[in-house]
């Protein structure tokens, strides 16, 4: 009895899933008058930096905040572009090119408690390009190399009451800055950190520079972004030798794939995949307009990707109430009117867009330990992949070949799940499956 309650639960979810899972682009109310350049989740809301002045038609300069519904201003924003945002001890931080924050002298980098402006302890001289919170303190690198009035040179860090420098910093502007493995990287345009040579990228321990394995990086090698993806640090930015995009997994650089075709400008990780945005038009080959996904095997397009503007890009991605939000200078995404912003919808990961020339053959089905899956084509090196209800990827089986293939239940619970797969970067078939106790 209580299988059958499961199976008839079960049919009910088939039909519930074809809809909760179509792939879709959408705006965010009106978007911006200008480029987004960064975001970030504060207090349950949707912060956006950039170079606008209005948002949702309502006047926010440089700064703007998004319930899930509408768009308000941030105090009275900004004097100029904010380029970076970051949340560190309650409050949200932005860097940027601004003089100002809320009416009041604030030197590139103000601080936002949910109510009011302030400035942070004297600023920098010259613009903040990117934040970050390491071991408990907040990090900021940019094109200063002064802080508070002394000499800190490209990279600082804030405990709340002061500013310090960062061993003896950089010779050049630093980027991005990310953590990966409990040490601090900075990326950007320098050759040397602390006094050491250290091209383009760098990392810190808490207490000295070192250098980031072998790079050889040429074109305009500026990091741009970083994020952590399948125990590997992945980095982005204007480096061609390596194909914009690479990966370090704590003692060698290898390549995703064969890359992008021009500069990718922001990483994060949704639904257990990573998404790149940037100024290309391919990714592994593939075209992919602007933004594209990344397995852990091949690249992939997200819909139709982000137009209009002289020269579309994404300059920003975050994670926001289920939704993957993304910013740059762009008009439409996926086809949909999206001033420069958009979302792209919940568990959404191409595993309903079933391929009808490719027939996978399931017994049996439901199961309790194992099923054999059986296709009508013979097929070498493809990728069979298992997500769960939420469109997450639970499992993967790679390198098959042949038509059979044994899906053993491993660790899963009871439940309804999707298999799909692919060969390279196209996806033959997908089916469901049910797992009973």
């Amino acid at each position: 009895m209580k299988t059958k309650s499961l199976l008839i639960l079960l049919t009910i979810c088939f039909i519930q899933t074809e809809n909760l899972f179509s792939q879709t682009w959408s705006a965010v109310g009106t978007g911006m008058n200008n480029r987004v350049s960064a975001l970030a989740v504060y207090n349950t809301d949707l912060y956006a930096g950039g170079m606008f002045t209005t948002a949702g038609s309502n006047s926010a300069l440089y700064i703007a905040k998004w319930n899930g519904t509408a768009w308000s201003s941030v105090g009275s924003g900004m004097g100029n572009n904010v380029n970076t945002l970051a949340v560190y001890n309650g409050d949200l931080y932005a860097g940027g090119e601004f003089t100002s924050a809320g009416g009041n002298p604030a030197w590139y980098i103000a601080k936002w408690n949910g109510t009011t402006w302030s400035s942070v302890l004297g600023g920098m001289d010259f613009p903040v390009k990117a934040l970050a919170v390491y071991n408990g303190e907040l990090y900021a690198g940019g094109d200063f190399t002064t802080v508070n009035g002394s000499n800190i040179y490209y990279i600082a860090k804030w405990n709340g009451t002061s500013w310090t420098a960062v061993g003896g910093g950089m010779n050049a502007y630093v980027s991005s800055l990310g953590v990966y493995n409990g040490e601090l990287y900075a990326g950007g345009n320098f050759s040397n950190a602390g006094g050491i040579p250290a091209y383009n990228i760098a990392k810190w321990n808490g207490t000295s520079w070192s250098s980031v394995g072998s790079v050889a990086w040429t074109g305009a090698p500026p990091v741009y972004a970083f994020e952590n993806f399948n125990s590997e640090l992945i980095t982005g930015g204007d480096f061609y030798s390596s194909n914009y995009i690479s990966k370090w997994n704590g003692s060698a650089w290898s390549n995703l794939s064969t890359g992008m075709n021009n500069t990718v400008r922001a990483l994060t990780v949704y639904n257990s995949e990573l998404y790149a945005g940037g100024n290309f038009s391919t990714a592994g080959g593939t075209n992919a307009n602007k933004i594209a996904k990344w397995d852990g095997t091949t690249w992939s397009a997200i819909g139709t990707g982000m137009t209009g503007t002289a020269i579309p890009s994404v300059y920003a991605l975050v994670v926001y109430n289920s939704d993957l939000y993304v910013g740059g200078d762009f008009t439409t995404a996926g086809g949909v009117t999206a001033n420069e912003i958009a979302k792209w919808n919940s568990g959404t990961t191409g595993i309903i867009d079933k391929a009808n020339n490719n027939s996978l053959n399931i017994f049996p089905n439901p199961f309790s330990t194992q099923t054999v899956l059986q296709t009508d084509n013979l097929f070498k090196d493809a990728t069979l992949t298992v997500y769960n209800s939420f469109g997450q990827a639970v499992k993967q089986i790679n390198n098959v070949s042949g038509q059979t293939v044994i899906l053993s239940r491993d660790n899963l619970s009871s439940g309804l799940y999707f298999v799909r797969l692919t060969q390279d970067s196209e996806v033959l078939t997908t089916e469901k499956i049910i797992i009973t106790d």
